[in-house]
């Protein structure tokens, strides 16, 4: 039995307490009671093995509960920024 793990990670910090991440993760798995005793011909039969692979990506956003409200609160909606001209937030 062989085993044969990878994993790659990129993490993405672009604002304060929020960042995205890109994660893969590689696995080949061999079955069988016998193994070669000859580090390369064990790796190459491991490495020829079927292979299963993952791919996650997560996004955390902080969001200033502040801020927030103040979008929600505002008498002309959301989008108006004249009373508060530094908020540069947008909702999509």
């Amino acid at each position: 039995m062989g085993n044969f793990t990878a994993d790659l990670q990129f993490v993405w910090y672009f604002a304060p307490g929020s960042e995205l991440s890109v994660v893969w993760k590689n696995l080949i798995t061999t079955l069988g009671d016998q193994i070669d005793k000859r580090y390369f011909t064990d790796l190459k039969n491991t490495l020829d093995a079927p292979q299963y692979n993952g791919l996650s990506v997560r996004l955390l956003y902080f969001l200033d509960y502040r801020n927030v409200k103040r979008l929600f609160s505002s008498s002309k909606g959301i989008g108006h920024t004249e009373d508060n001209p530094d908020l540069i937030y947008s909702f999509i």
